[in-house]
C-alpha cells in the first residue's frame, strides 16, 4: 500500500494556468530550449493561450540550421557562450525524457540562469503526453510485437473518425490547458486511417503537436499527411534489404519501405516540412553489420537514427520474467537479439527504483474509446476495468479516483525499469 501512496503522490500533477505562466515570464522573450517533440509542441500550446514564443535553442545542427515553425533556432554552444547578454530572456527547457531534461536543465544552471526564475522545466507545466490509437489495425504482424503474438492475439480494431478525434480532443484540452502533444498511435498503423490527415489538421488548428509511428509499408495518406503538417515520426526498422528486414517485420517488404522512405522525403521538401523523421533501429546478431548502411541512408536523406538491440516488446519480457510461455514468434526474436533477456532483466533491476518516463503518457485511448492502463502493454485493454476508467475519464480526467486507480494497474510495470532501459539510444563505432 505504501508504494501505491508513493506512485500516487508522482501522479498527482498539478495544471498550471496562463496567469500562472505570465507570472514567471513578466513581459521577457520566450525562448524554448530544446526543438524537438515537446519543444514544438510546448511552443504550440502557449501560442495556443496567448503567448508569443520567438524561436528556439537546440543543439542538433541539423534542426538549428533549418529554423522551426518560420522561427529562428539557436545554436546551443553559441547562444550559452553569451548568456549575459540576454537578460531579457525567459526559457522553457522541453524535453520527453527525464534524463534529456535533467540534461538541458543542468545546462541553464551552470550559464548562471535561476530555475523558475529565468528557466523552467516545460514538463512542469505541460506533463502529460497522452495517446490516441487512431487506427485499430495493422498491416504487419512483427515476430516481436504483441500484433503478431499467436498466444494472446489483440482484438481486431476498427478506424477512429475525425467527428470522435475532435471530441477526445476537446475534453482533453479542457482538463490541460497546456497541452503540447499526442501521439496518434499505440499498436495500430496511423496511415491506415483515411481520416489521418483531417486529424492531424484539427491538432494544428487547435495548436496541438501530433507525432506518429508507422512501418511506412502503406503510403497513401503519406502526402497528405505531411501536407497537413506535424512535427514527429518514428519509423521502425530492423534490417537494410530483404533478407533480415522482412524476418523482423513480419509481412513487410524491403523494397516498399525503401521507396517511402524516399517519398517521405520528397514530400517534406515539397512541402516545405519541419519534420525530421527518426528511423528507430532494432539491431539484432545478424543485421548489426548493416547498420552502416543505415547510417549512411539517414545521413543522405537528413533523417535522425536512434538503435536499440531490446527488439522484444514488454509484454514478451513480463512473460519471459514470470516464468510465463512466450509464443513461437517472439522466441524467434528473442534468439535474434545481441541482449539476452536475462542481461536485460538484469539491467531492469538496476535501474527499477527510477522513474519510468511514461508515468506521463496519460491517458491511453483505444481506436474504439477503451483506456489502457499503458501504452507499451498491450494486453487487458477495452473492456471491463478500462472501460469503468473511461467513465471516469470524462468526469474528471485528473481526479482523485482515476490517479489511484491508474496507480494500481501501472505499478508493475512503472518500476521494472524496462522503459527507463528501453528508452536509451545505443551507440556503434
Amino acid at each position: 500500500m505504501e508504494t501505491i501512496n508513493n506512485t500516487q503522490s508522482r501522479l498527482n500533477l498539478r495544471i498550471f494556468t496562463v496567469k500562472d505562466i505570465e507570472a514567471f515570464v513578466k513581459n521577457r522573450r520566450i525562448l524554448i530550449y530544446g526543438a524537438g517533440r515537446k519543444g514544438i509542441g510546448f511552443c504550440r500550446s502557449l501560442e495556443r493561450n496567448g503567448f508569443k514564443v520567438y524561436g528556439f535553442i537546440d543543439k542538433s545542427p541539423l534542426i538549428a540550421e533549418k529554423g522551426i515553425m518560420q522561427k529562428p533556432c539557436f545554436s546551443a554552444a553559441d547562444y550559452f557562450s553569451n548568456i549575459h547578454k540576454k537578460e531579457n530572456d525567459y526559457i522553457f527547457t522541453a524535453a520527453v525524457t527525464h534524463r534529456s531534461s535533467k540534461e538541458l536543465n543542468n545546462i541553464c544552471h551552470e550559464a548562471g540562469l535561476e530555475n523558475e526564475h529565468d528557466f523552467i522545466d516545460a514538463n512542469i507545466i505541460s506533463p502529460l503526453y497522452p495517446s490516441v490509437d487512431i487506427s485499430g489495425v495493422c498491416n504487419l504482424k512483427c515476430i516481436a510485437c504483441p500484433r503478431g503474438d499467436t498466444l494472446h492475439s489483440l482484438h481486431k480494431g476498427g478506424f477512429m473518425s475525425a467527428a470522435v478525434y475532435q471530441k477526445i480532443l476537446n475534453k482533453l484540452l479542457q482538463e490541460i490547458p497546456f497541452l503540447s502533444s499526442i501521439e496518434l498511435f499505440i499498436w495500430g498503423e496511423p496511415l491506415l486511417n483515411p481520416h489521418l490527415p483531417e486529424i492531424l489538421e484539427i491538432n494544428n488548428k487547435f495548436g496541438v503537436d501530433s507525432s506518429l509511428s508507422t512501418n511506412l509499408n502503406y503510403s497513401k495518406n503519406l502526402e497528405a499527411s505531411v501536407k497537413a503538417g506535424f512535427s514527429n515520426m518514428l519509423i521502425a526498422c530492423s534490417g537494410y534489404g530483404k533478407e533480415n528486414y522482412e524476418v523482423t517485420h513480419t509481412g513487410a517488404d524491403w523494397n516498399v519501405f525503401y521507396n517511402n522512405l524516399l517519398l517521405l522525403s520528397e514530400y517534406i521538401k515539397k512541402y516545405n516540412s519541419p519534420l525530421v523523421p527518426v528511423i528507430f533501429y532494432f539491431v539484432t546478431k545478424k543485421n548489426i553489420a548493416e547498420y552502416k548502411d543505415i547510417y549512411e541512408l539517414c545521413k543522405k536523406l537528413k533523417f535522425r537514427l536512434f538503435i536499440s538491440p531490446y527488439l522484444l516488446f514488454a509484454d514478451y519480457i513480463l512473460d519471459y520474467a514470470e516464468g510465463n510461455e512466450i509464443c513461437p514468434a517472439a522466441k524467434k526474436a528473442s534468439d535474434l537479439m545481441l541482449v539476452h533477456p536475462n542481461k536485460w532483466l538484469e539491467l531492469m533491476r538496476k535501474e527499477q527504483n527510477k522513474r519510468c518516463f511514461n508515468y506521463r503518457a496519460f491517458p491511453n485511448i483505444g481506436w474504439d474509446g477503451a483506456v489502457y492502463a499503458c501504452c507499451n502493454i498491450s494486453r487487458g485493454g477495452g473492456g471491463g476495468l478500462h472501460r469503468t476508467i473511461w467513465t471516469y475519464l470524462w468526469m474528471n480526467l485528473l481526479s482523485a479516483e482515476i490517479i489511484r486507480l491508474y496507480a494500481r494497474i501501472v505499478l508493475n510495470i512503472l518500476y521494472t525499469g524496462m522503459n527507463t532501459v528501453y528508452s536509451r539510444n545505443m551507440r556503434l563505432s
